[in-house]
């Protein structure tokens, strides 16, 4: 496999990046260097790769970092390259670096090409062009869950975040009629001690929107064991897998999913009649 990275990262591939951090690995077309992240040599097996399949996004937030790179969506050609280059080893994509890969006219058609080759695929939205293309996400097998980031709506404007909040909602009603993808919100550049009220009023418009009683959630986690609580945290919000969360609790794989199992089965008895999102 290293030769096949050098010569990605040299550029015969029309790459210009192809970077790991840690067990992450990153692959941009028309790269620009960053000082934490190095090429990659002898890859092994990584967690999560990155691929953005596009630079370009309709919005400018101020804790996106800016780019003098030209805008930029990525062939099929380039990527299925890129599918063919990072088979087994690496089996969870994420389409999420700069841009907003909804943006991408082949999305659609990029995630079947991640089911052919058996990848699954997390996206990262805005969320601005759910409702415009909301449906080429449903019936992908590969994409297992939808990130929306909240953060690119200011913490002033309310109105703009209950038009997003309901947005999302709505594809939520149509990926779970379909079995499709999870559906999660972001969140995740808050400073620790001055956003308390941004995120106190997202959380209760969130609870709104979706007839969540964010209290009893979180009176149910708390009825949790530790080693439960831990298991689902690690699990469903880090993304680890069974290996990983085994390491880190010091204990075998069949422990982890034996503790997973009945995390999950507690947590949704005690939570059974939680008002549902009306169908429309």
């Amino acid at each position: 496999m290293g030769t096949a990275f050098d010569r990605a990262i040299k550029g015969d591939s029309g790459l210009t990046g192809v970077l790991t951090r840690g067990s992450e690995l990153f692959f941009w077309a028309q790269a620009e260097s960053s000082p934490d992240l190095h090429p990659s040599e002898s890859p092994g097996m990584f967690r999560k790769t990155y691929i953005e399949i596009t630079n370009v996004c309709d919005l400018s937030c101020s804790f996106c970092p800016k780019s003098s790179r030209p805008a930029n969506m990525m062939s099929a050609h380039l990527f299925d390259h890129i599918l063919s280059e990072i088979t087994g080893i690496s089996k969870l994509l994420h389409f999420h670096v700069v841009g907003e890969p909804l943006n991408h006219p082949e999305v659609g058609e990029f995630l079947r090409m991640c089911g052919d080759r058996g990848f699954r695929v997390n996206l990262v939205t805005n969320g601005r062009a759910l409702q415009r293309r909301g449906k080429e996400l449903l019936f992908q097998p590969a994409l297992r869950n939808v990130s929306v980031s909240l953060q690119s709506v200011g913490p002033e404007a309310v109105d703009e975040l209950l038009q997003l909040l309901e947005s999302v909602r709505r594809f939520h009603v149509l990926a779970r009629d379909a079995q499709g993808p999870e559906i999660s919100l972001r969140l995740w550049a808050l400073k620790p001690h001055g956003d308390q009220e941004r995120l106190a009023t997202t959380l209760h418009l969130i609870s709104s929107v979706f007839g969540i009683e964010r209290q009893r959630i979180d009176r149910a986690l708390g009825q949790l064991s530790h080693e439960h609580r831990t298991v689902l945290v690690l699990h469903e919000f880090e993304e680890m897998e069974y290996k990983q969360i085994a390491k880190t609790m010091n204990c075998s794989i069949g422990t982890v999913m034996s503790r997973l199992f009945y995390a999950r089965r507690k947590l949704a008895a005690l939570l059974a009649d939680l008002k549902k999102p009306d169908r429309q």
